[in-house]
């Protein structure tokens, strides 16, 4: 996991700590790879897009009118609620 953090340009994530500390980080870090989609390398590469997307000023949300949705309002004590 050392390696492939590195790789990934995170190396110094690993720098200064203890190695109790840096071996939690990297049982961290090998949990976050299996469990996210795309795995550390798919995060990374969607962190970078996303920041540099706002640094160019690209809204995500072009083309959308925000409205504001119907609801209703429930009284906690009355029969409909339960």
């Amino acid at each position: 996991m050392m390696k492939k953090l590195t790789e990934l340009g995170q190396g110094h994530l690993l720098e200064g700590l203890t190695n109790d500390k840096r071996a939690a980080l990297l049982a961290q870090a090998g949990d976050l790879d299996t469990q996210l989609p795309g795995g550390l390398a798919g995060y990374i590469a969607s962190a970078k897009k996303l920041l540099q997307d706002s640094k160019d000023g690209v809204n995500p949300f072009e083309g959308f009118t925000p409205s504001v949705p119907t609801g209703q309002s429930l009284d906690p004590s009355s029969e409909e609620f339960l």
